[in-house]
């Protein structure tokens, strides 16, 4: 009679009775007594399929575990938050988009006239005055942007499809910034001013839409929301992302009667923006 056993996952043959002190022999392995060496195949086999049967038992698994139940696992084993990769990739996009605004500021041209002395170089820097504006404001804005979307995700600590698309959205309208930003620099002090200012304080009135609808996403019925976060703290975030959308339309509209002050609205709102962040921030402490 032939005598199968298993070593570390492998099948052999051996003559005879097993030795128990033989080292040949797992020490948790059981000894089959098997009658013919076909036998061996049909152990893979057992081995093959049951391995394939775990799989789909651990993916069933997966299946019939509600989203909650793995977010929870996710957290505890690891002991990182569900949104994680999703603020990695939002910060990753306001990296870029704010990096592409630098590319607003070009090296001034001296007209052939000019004799590239120092006067002529600093009335040409001077000149670009428009692009140091809405460098300047479009930077402080996209930064002021990932504050208010660092401060949401501290308070959400978990994630569904509603509230992706609505960061997604954000987030593609964010790396508009750098288009208006050079239709400002370029146009400012043009007959077009009007057109260039209303497209710059529009896609604001859009990102300010953007934010409510990631708000709402996170907040409605504090589906998303860490349960230590307080309803004042819910109000307070609430009432300055709802401010803003009527200030920039209302930029937007006053672009085709004064571009500058469009262009001073949408300054003031950002300062104002770092006033909210400190109420916020008072009210977490409190």
């Amino acid at each position: 009679m032939k005598w199968i056993y298993v070593l570390q996952g492998k099948a052999g043959d051996h003559k005879g009775p097993p030795n128990p002190t033989s080292s040949t022999l797992a020490p948790t392995g059981r000894v089959l007594p098997m009658k013919n060496s076909s036998c061996i195949k049909d152990l893979l086999k057992i081995l093959y399929f049951g391995g394939r049967a775990i799989v789909q038992f651990i993916q069933s698994g997966r299946e019939i575990m509600s989203e909650e139940m793995l977010d929870a696992t996710i957290e505890k084993e690891t002991g990182r938050k569900e949104t994680g990769r999703i603020e990695a990739f939002s910060d990753g996009v306001f990296a870029v988009a704010i990096t592409l605004l630098v590319f607003n500021l070009k090296v001034p041209q001296i007209s052939t006239e000019g004799t590239n002395s120092v006067t002529d170089l600093g009335k040409a820097l001077y000149q670009q005055w428009p692009s140091y504006l809405a460098f300047v404001t479009s930077f402080a804005t996209i930064l002021i942007m990932w504050v208010s979307h660092h401060s949401i995700f501290k308070m959400v600590y978990k994630s569904d499809s509603p509230f992706l698309f609505a960061n997604g959205l954000l987030l593609m309208l964010v790396t508009v910034v750098p288009f208006p930003t050079s239709l400002v620099s370029e146009y400012l002090t043009t007959p077009a001013a009007a057109i260039a200012c209303a497209v710059y304080a529009g896609l604001f009135v859009l990102i300010n839409i953007a934010y409510n609808l990631l708000w709402w996403a996170a907040s409605h019925n504090r589906s998303l929301l860490n349960p230590d976060v307080t309803t004042a703290q819910v109000k307070i975030h609430a009432r300055s992302i709802y401010f803003g959308f009527p200030i920039y339309l209302l930029a937007t509209l006053l672009a085709f009667l004064n571009p500058y002050l469009t262009i001073a609205i949408c300054t003031v709102m950002w300062i104002y923006w770092i006033f909210t962040f400190s109420e916020r921030s008072s009210s977490r402490v409190a």
